[in-house]
Formats: C-alpha cells, sequence, structure tokens
C-alpha cells in the first residue's frame, strides 16, 4: 500500500482548523441542513455547507479582538440527518443534541437550513435553564403564526411555539414584514417585545433581555443588498454594524448562552452572502470569548475575597455527610464555612448549586453564591453591597419573590442559607442545604 504524502486543503470544519478537539473546545458547531417548509425560494438545506466552507478561507486572526478567536476551542460535528417523517421528529432530534451539547458545559452554535429548527435548540435551552433566560431574534418576519400550510412548526411559527408553548420571553429586532393575525396576537398577548427595522436603540434591546441569552439570527433580517441568499428577503433590513453593534453589547453585559443562524440560501457563484454568514458567526464567537475571560476574571476576584471572609460568618465546629455514588463522610477540625469551603474545594465536581436563597442577603450571601457560581439569589431582604456584589459576578437575584413559590418551583435546585450572616451552627446550616433538594450530583 502506497502511502500518500502531500500538501492537502483547509480541513472541511468551521474555520478549517487542523486539530479539533471536543474535550478542549467550548464551541460546538452543530450543522443542521434541515429544509421542508420553505414555500418560496429554496435552498436552505445547503447553507450549513456553504457557511462552513466559506469559513475555512478567514482569517483566524480577529482585527477588533486583536487574537485569533479559534483558541476558545471550536468543534464542528456531523451534519444532523433530517428526519423525513415529519418537522417535529427533526426539531426533536435537534433538541437531542443540543441537550448533549449542554450536559457537557460547551456552548452550541448551530447552523440551519430553515428556522424552524429553533425550537428544538430552545427546549433543550429550556430544559436546563427554565425560563431563566431569554430569546433574542434577529429577524425581517416576527414567526409568530399559530399555524402556516398545515402544519404547527412551519418556520413561520417557530417564535410562536417559542412563546405559546415553552412559554418564554421573546425580543424580536429587525422585523419588517408579518401577517394581520400575527399584528393582532402581537396586541392581544403582549408577549413579546417587538423593534421593527431600525427603530431601535441598543440600550432599549439590552433593557428587555435577561442576564442569559440565546440568540437565534435568520440571515434575512440583513438587507438584501449585502445579503440576497435568503428565501425570503425583504428590503430596509438591517445593515452589518447594526447586527453587529446589538451583539457585541450582549456579549459586554450578558451571557451569550447559545446561537443559532439559520436561513442561508446559497446563489451558485455568489459567496459574499455566505461569507458574511461565517464571518457573523466567528464575531458572535469572539464576542463569547471575551464574556467569558471577563467573567473568569471577575470570579477569581471574588473568590479570593471569600476565602478572605468566610471566617467571619460562623464559630461553630463543622462534621458533615455527603451522600454520592459512596458515602463521604468529611469533619474539620476547622471552624464553621471555612471547613466547608474547604471541602467545597475537594469535592466541588459535586455541587450543581443554581440557586441560594436567604432571608437576608448580606455581602457574605453574595460572596457565597459567586464562590459556587450559583446562577440566582433569592431574598426577600438584600444589602447594598449584596447587590453590589451580584452584579460583579453577573448573578440574577430577586429580593422579593415569596419564599413558597421558590421552594415549589419545579425543576431548579435550591439551597436555602439562613442567617448566614450572623454565627449558625453548621450543623443545622448544612442540613438545610441537604434537605432544600438534591445539592449533590
Amino acid at each position: 500500500m502506497r502511502n500518500f504524502s502531500y500538501p492537502t486543503l483547509e480541513p472541511y470544519n468551521f474555520g478549517g482548523l487542523e486539530k479539533q478537539n471536543y474535550k478542549s473546545s467550548k464551541i460546538v458547531i452543530v450543522p443542521v441542513p434541515y429544509e421542508s417548509t420553505t414555500y418560496y425560494q429554496s435552498g436552505a438545506k445547503e447553507g450549513p455547507w456553504a457557511i462552513i466552507n466559506a469559513s475555512r478561507h478567514m482569517e483566524g486572526f480577529d482585527i477588533e479582538q486583536k487574537n485569533d478567536i479559534s483558541k476558545i476551542g471550536i468543534f464542528t460535528l456531523e451534519e444532523l440527518e433530517p428526519s423525513k417523517n415529519s418537522p417535529r421528529e427533526t426539531i426533536l432530534r435537534v433538541e437531542n443534541v443540543i441537550s448533549n451539547i449542554l450536559e457537557d458545559e460547551k456552548i452550541p452554535i448551530m447552523l440551519g437550513g430553515e428556522h424552524s429548527i429553533t425550537l428544538g435548540a430552545v427546549s433543550a435551552f429550556k430544559k436546563k435553564y427554565s425560563r431563566e433566560f431569554s430569546v433574542l431574534q434577529f429577524d425581517a418576519h416576527s414567526d409568530l403564526r399559530d399555524e402556516f400550510e398545515g402544519t404547527k412548526f412551519h418556520h413561520g411559527c417557530v417564535m410562536r411555539r417559542v412563546v405559546d408553548d415553552l412559554r418564554l420571553p421573546i425580543t424580536q429586532v429587525g422585523v419588517r414584514s408579518m401577517s394581520m393575525a400575527e399584528e393582532d396576537f402581537l396586541k392581544e398577548s403582549k408577549k413579546s417585545n417587538i423593534f421593527f427595522g431600525k427603530q431601535f436603540s441598543i440600550e432599549e434591546i439590552m433593557g428587555t433581555l435577561k442576564e442569559n441569552v440565546y440568540i437565534t439570527l435568520d440571515l434575512d433580517v440583513f438587507d438584501p443588498s449585502i445579503m440576497p441568499s435568503v428565501g425570503t428577503p425583504e428590503p430596509g433590513g438591517l445593515t452589518w454594524e447594526d447586527v453587529l453593534g446589538v451583539i457585541r453589547e450582549v456579549g459586554k453585559n450578558k451571557n451569550i448562552i447559545g446561537v443559532d443562524v439559520v436561513e442561508l440560501s446559497p446563489i451558485p457563484g455568489l459567496i459574499a452572502p455566505d461569507f458574511l454568514a461565517a464571518k457573523l458567526i466567528y464575531k458572535i464567537i469572539g464576542f463569547i470569548s471575551n464574556s467569558i475571560s471577563l467573567n473568569q476574571q471577575k470570579e477569581s476576584v471574588l473568590k479570593k475575597e471569600m476565602k478572605k471572609n468566610f471566617e467571619i460568618f460562623s464559630e461553630s465546629q463543622l462534621e458533615l455527610e455527603i451522600w454520592s455514588d459512596d458515602k463521604i463522610v468529611f469533619r474539620s477540625d476547622k471552624q464553621g464555612l471555612a471547613g466547608l469551603m474547604e471541602f467545597i474545594e475537594k469535592y466541588n465536581h459535586k455541587f450543581k448549586h443554581s440557586i441560594i436563597f436567604d432571608k437576608k442577603a448580606g455581602r457574605g450571601v453574595a460572596l457565597l453564591a459567586a464562590y459556587l457560581n450559583v446562577k440566582m439569589v433569592y431574598a426577600k431582604i438584600g444589602s447594598d453591597s449584596a447587590i453590589e456584589t451580584l452584579k460583579e459576578a453577573n448573578i440574577d437575584f430577586d429580593f422579593k419573590e415569596n419564599v413558597p413559590n421558590i421552594l415549589n418551583k419545579k425543576g431548579t435546585d435550591i439551597c436555602p442559607i439562613e442567617k448566614l450572616s450572623i454565627s449558625h451552627n453548621a450543623d443545622e446550616f448544612y442540613k438545610l442545604l441537604k434537605e432544600s433538594r438534591q445539592i449533590i450530583s
């Protein structure tokens, strides 16, 4: 067998990266060449291939970021095979793939394909984040029809499914076309923050978003002069800088938890729109990378401060018994939370805190929340120093929520902590943690 060795072209993956490694990558590209409910210009199923092919010819170095964005780690999955049975089945396949990526603590970026696939991705995020995230939609169309051409899973119905079926908040940017039925729905339901055409300010958009944001971007949001390769182009669209300006601010001030870019229908011989889509995705990855770096810096500072301050919260001895696959018994000769923090350092991978609740949240509660990387703090009262610390750590908080309502919410891991800011018996403290719900995976 002859051993062939010769120069080769860039590998077929997003960015044309020489060495892909799923384990070390933070970004996972999911190509979904699905097209079933398109009713005007077809070709969206060729979108993922065109985007990936164009991306192989991008420069890795980004002038704005002044670094090679691909260093965050980008892994491209094989193309998902759409179902020939029904749109619903394809959406379920998408949901399953995205759920697996989220379980691995990675950020999925899905390439369409028609817009209906977004429902599968957002459904996966709903399972992980409950309702603690916003969906930010860039689109020339509102996609709020309840049903179209005999199906509720049409690409023109995708945001109606998100609003009605998943009951999630959405913000729509760049909309320039919709039906009378959609207009009536918007007036009656008031379930969407909608910005028509270019009638928006970035501050207004940011004010509608929660801390965690999923971005779905239909390429027809752009003006057809720069993006003609879409199934339903609409005049009066946004510019490159209009769109990037919004996403850049979202990356600076929020957590981008996932993205999809859909509805590219490549025109043979016209590669500029394909390259625009690829470059857009690469820029978004850069914004995500910057956001992660900033958060890591803040967490590092807060963790150091936590280590200096936790000994003031309790003077009692700590004795813990934890059940996991085996029984872990930990006895500390250190006092109070000092012992608990040492334990968390050792067994941190077994903790999955998503909410801390405290009757009165002081700075101690906020520091512990930051240290444990929780996503939300609920309390009846919160001090100014707690609010300042939580904002620095990008942790959401609600100091008005009724306690029984929180404890009854399904699908949330809740760690009630009472009177953490004063001396408190450590055994009782841990009992509260243990009895609230499963906090060890």
